[in-house]
């Protein structure tokens, strides 16, 4: 069987259908056999558990250990989650002496301010403290404190900027550790990238880490605080998808949405990125943080897979609609992965129930790109949890038409 490497030159240097069709066979193999992509899948299944041990035994521990305000819990996130990636890997790591607590309202909470405030940006919330309730996080944290007409806030920028801080003070740790180890730290939004080159893990070292592997790996620890209930900002989702008889399923819009059933996990949290960290306004340069729903959007692969029973064709479109942004969307460098998850998340709730029966991979595909063509030529792309937030809000319209263009052009070979 041709591995999906293989299969990449038809997106590459072939016609678009063909390649389709390939896919297709190909993952139809994968119900037979191990195939490229379950090994793969399960090599970095592996993978995954070896960067997460180093985080769990080595890292947050000696984060710990330099300053013990960082008592973090960690949850993996991204790419990586779903085992599209298995050179670059995303953590949140939830700081654990900080909670936001829910209102007596399902959308409303107490300690996040600017949901509907015009001078913060959409889909970006502040982090207000009140001295009383809140006593004890301020005395913790009163170094990333500002005070912003009369109100108490957490500062995204300023608690980055002494995370960062902590983790550089770990680097030389890092070397009693791993052996022969290089280790680059940079800041990019929210994450703090450590960078680890040349490294072996040694088991017999303090803490224990049981893996014997010379490897190259890329941590991306973005810092979040957790969150309860379901954010306003995002309660045109909720209404869209309550009565959600396919994809994203009501089962699962319920368990983020409802109280009662959120004791299975979180599904959004806050995390330090600011809208203008180059800026002169205090909020959007100092204060901001901006609403993450990773957790939601890893879990909304369950959605596929209550829909079509397999865990296996879910990541094939993924994948198949990356490889073609590379292949044909990827100059101007303007389309993200992001974006391309985004269209297709839309697509699939669209889609009746009569579109998921047989090879649903190819009619999803077209459906896609009649989507990502209209998207285009509205030269405004809908964020799926916040239809508001425009993700296309600062991109030139050239641009957009130039890539409107290159979607047709896929289109014509369905």
């Amino acid at each position: 069987m041709e591995t999906l490497i293989e299969l990449q030159k038809y997106a590459m240097f072939g016609d678009v259908r063909k390649y389709i069709k390939q896919v297709l066979h190909w993952y139809e193999g994968l119900k037979e056999d191990s195939g490229y992509g379950l090994g793969t899948q399960r090599a970095s299944s592996v993978r995954g558990s070896c960067v997460s041990q180093v985080l769990q035994t080595v890292i947050v521990p000696l984060i710990y250990k330099v300053d013990k305000r960082w008592h973090l819990d960690i949850l993996q996130s991204g790419s990586s989650m779903d085992h599209h990636n298995s050179e670059e890997w995303d953590f949140m790591l939830l700081i654990k002496n900080f909670v936001i607590r829910e209102d007596d309202g399902r959308f409303s909470h107490r300690n996040l301010h600017g949901f509907e405030d015009p001078d913060v940006t959409p889909g970006f919330v502040c982090v207000k403290l009140d001295e009383d309730l809140d006593r004890e996080c301020i005395e913790t944290w009163k170094d990333c404190l500002v005070v912003h007409e009369g109100n108490m806030f957490l500062s995204s920028q300023k608690i980055m900027e002494s995370f960062k801080e902590v983790v550089m003070r770990i680097k030389p740790m890092l070397a009693e550790v791993f052996d022969f180890c290089d280790t680059a730290i940079e800041v990019n939004g929210p994450a703090v990238t450590l960078n680890i080159r040349d490294f072996q893990i040694v088991g017999s070292r303090t803490p224990p880490v049981s893996v014997g592997m010379e490897e190259n790996m890329s941590i991306d620890l973005v810092l979040a605080l957790s969150c309860q209930g379901w954010p306003i900002q995002a309660k045109k989702f909720y209404k869209r998808n309550i009565h959600s008889v396919n994809f994203p399923g009501y089962e699962l819009v319920k368990k983020w949405t409802d109280p009662a059933s959120q004791k299975e996990g979180l599904a959004f949290h806050v995390v330090p990125k600011r809208s203008d960290p180059f800026g002169t306004d205090v909020i959007k340069s100092s204060l901001e943080w901006r609403l993450s729903f990773s957790v939601a959007e890893c879990r909304l692969s369950h959605g596929c897979y209550e829909v079509v029973d397999s865990m296996n064709e879910y990541a094939a479109l993924l994948k198949f609609l990356k490889i073609i942004k590379k292949a044909y969307l990827q100059e101007p460098n303007l389309m993200t992965s992001y974006h391309i998850k985004s269209v297709m998340w839309y697509t699939l709730e669209q889609m009746g129930s009569e579109d998921f029966q047989g090879d649903w991979l190819l009619t999803a595909v077209v459906h896609f790109f009649e989507k990502l063509k209209n998207v285009l030529d509205d030269k405004s792309c809908p964020h799926y949890f916040m239809p508001h937030v425009d993700l296309f809000q600062d991109a030139p319209h050239e641009v957009l038409q130039h890539l409107a263009g290159k979607a047709r052009e896929i289109q014509k070979q369905l």
